[in-house]
Protein backbone atom coordinates (compact mmCIF):
# COMPACT_ATOMS: atom_id res chain seq x y z
CA UNK A 1 0.00 0.00 0.00
CA UNK A 2 1.38 3.29 -0.57
CA UNK A 3 1.47 5.60 2.15
CA UNK A 4 0.17 9.29 1.79
CA UNK A 5 1.92 12.00 2.98
CA UNK A 6 0.67 15.47 3.47
CA UNK A 7 3.34 17.99 3.08
CA UNK A 8 1.55 21.39 4.46
CA UNK A 9 2.97 24.17 1.77
CA UNK A 10 2.39 27.95 1.16
CA UNK A 11 0.88 28.80 -1.78
CA UNK A 12 3.89 30.72 -2.85
CA UNK A 13 6.23 28.24 -2.25
CA UNK A 14 7.36 27.92 -5.69
CA UNK A 15 8.73 31.82 -5.49
CA UNK A 16 10.74 31.01 -2.57
CA UNK A 17 14.59 30.42 -2.99
CA UNK A 18 16.54 30.87 0.39
CA UNK A 19 20.35 30.52 0.37
CA UNK A 20 21.66 28.79 2.36
CA UNK A 21 25.37 29.65 3.89
CA UNK A 22 27.60 27.33 1.78
CA UNK A 23 25.86 28.51 -1.58
CA UNK A 24 27.79 30.79 -3.73
CA UNK A 25 25.26 33.83 -4.71
CA UNK A 26 26.39 37.10 -5.94
CA UNK A 27 26.15 38.89 -2.48
CA UNK A 28 28.84 41.67 -2.38
CA UNK A 29 29.06 41.95 1.33
CA UNK A 30 31.95 40.65 2.87
CA UNK A 31 30.72 39.17 6.45
CA UNK A 32 29.76 35.39 7.56
CA UNK A 33 26.90 33.69 5.98
CA UNK A 34 24.11 31.51 8.14
CA UNK A 35 21.24 29.53 6.61
CA UNK A 36 17.71 31.26 6.73
CA UNK A 37 15.41 29.02 9.21
CA UNK A 38 12.93 27.69 7.11
CA UNK A 39 10.51 28.32 9.73
CA UNK A 40 11.32 31.88 9.80
CA UNK A 41 10.10 31.92 6.50
CA UNK A 42 6.52 33.62 7.66
CA UNK A 43 7.84 35.66 10.02
CA UNK A 44 10.36 37.11 7.78
CA UNK A 45 7.63 38.27 5.42
CA UNK A 46 5.33 39.88 8.10
CA UNK A 47 7.80 41.71 9.50
CA UNK A 48 8.70 42.93 5.78
CA UNK A 49 5.06 43.96 5.09
CA UNK A 50 4.50 45.51 8.03
CA UNK A 51 7.32 47.79 8.04
CA UNK A 52 6.75 48.77 4.24
CA UNK A 53 3.12 49.76 5.23
CA UNK A 54 4.54 51.76 7.80
CA UNK A 55 6.92 53.12 6.02
CA UNK A 56 5.33 53.79 2.67
CA UNK A 57 5.02 57.43 2.48
CA UNK A 58 8.59 58.00 2.53
CA UNK A 59 9.05 55.19 -0.42
CA UNK A 60 7.42 55.91 -3.87
CA UNK A 61 5.56 52.95 -4.79
CA UNK A 62 5.61 50.85 -1.19
CA UNK A 63 1.87 51.83 -1.12
CA UNK A 64 0.84 48.63 -3.75
CA UNK A 65 2.87 46.19 -1.80
CA UNK A 66 0.77 44.70 0.58
CA UNK A 67 1.68 40.85 0.79
CA UNK A 68 4.81 39.46 -0.51
CA UNK A 69 2.51 36.62 -2.14
CA UNK A 70 3.12 37.75 -5.79
CA UNK A 71 6.50 37.98 -5.81
CA UNK A 72 9.63 36.15 -6.55
CA UNK A 73 11.94 36.17 -3.71
CA UNK A 74 15.34 35.56 -2.35
CA UNK A 75 16.36 35.13 0.80
CA UNK A 76 20.35 35.76 2.01
CA UNK A 77 21.12 35.46 5.81
CA UNK A 78 24.56 36.99 7.30
CA UNK A 79 25.63 37.91 10.35
CA UNK A 80 26.56 41.67 10.78
CA UNK A 81 29.22 42.78 12.66
CA UNK A 82 27.64 43.30 15.78
CA UNK A 83 27.00 39.51 15.56
CA UNK A 84 23.03 39.76 14.45
CA UNK A 85 21.48 37.45 12.22
CA UNK A 86 20.06 39.96 9.21
CA UNK A 87 18.31 38.31 6.71
CA UNK A 88 18.53 40.31 3.02
CA UNK A 89 15.14 39.90 1.18
CA UNK A 90 14.69 40.15 -2.35
CA UNK A 91 11.68 40.66 -3.83
CA UNK A 92 10.60 41.00 -7.81
CA UNK A 93 7.77 40.22 -9.91
CA UNK A 94 8.97 39.21 -13.13
CA UNK A 95 10.28 35.31 -13.62
CA UNK A 96 14.17 35.00 -14.07
CA UNK A 97 15.38 32.10 -15.13
CA UNK A 98 18.76 32.60 -13.25
CA UNK A 99 16.59 33.31 -10.48
CA UNK A 100 17.62 30.65 -8.14
CA UNK A 101 21.47 30.63 -8.98
CA UNK A 102 22.27 34.29 -8.43
CA UNK A 103 20.40 37.59 -6.97
CA UNK A 104 17.96 39.62 -9.34
CA UNK A 105 18.90 43.18 -9.49
CA UNK A 106 16.76 45.65 -11.33
CA UNK A 107 18.10 46.78 -14.09
CA UNK A 108 17.59 49.64 -16.75
CA UNK A 109 15.02 50.20 -17.93
CA UNK A 110 13.03 49.21 -15.32
CA UNK A 111 10.35 46.94 -16.47
CA UNK A 112 9.40 45.08 -13.30
CA UNK A 113 8.50 45.47 -9.48
CA UNK A 114 10.62 44.88 -7.19
CA UNK A 115 12.20 45.76 -3.77
CA UNK A 116 14.58 44.67 -1.44
CA UNK A 117 15.46 45.25 2.34
CA UNK A 118 17.15 44.14 5.46
CA UNK A 119 15.36 42.20 8.31
CA UNK A 120 17.60 41.94 11.85
CA UNK A 121 16.10 38.84 12.99
CA UNK A 122 17.21 39.28 16.60
CA UNK A 123 15.34 42.35 17.38
CA UNK A 124 12.91 42.23 14.48
CA UNK A 125 13.26 45.15 12.87
CA UNK A 126 14.03 46.24 9.53
CA UNK A 127 15.71 48.65 7.24
CA UNK A 128 17.24 49.63 3.83
CA UNK A 129 14.02 49.27 2.14
CA UNK A 130 14.58 50.18 -1.74
CA UNK A 131 11.60 50.10 -4.09
CA UNK A 132 11.76 50.25 -7.51
CA UNK A 133 9.45 49.31 -10.83
CA UNK A 134 6.42 51.27 -12.35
Amino acid sequence: KNKQINVERSPSDAKVKVFQAEESVNFFLLTERHSVPLDKIQTIDSLAIDFIQRNKTSHPGADEIDSVAPYFRQYIGYRDRNGHNIIYLNAFSDYHSNWTTELVRPTSPISQRSFNLYINLDSRECFGLHVNGN
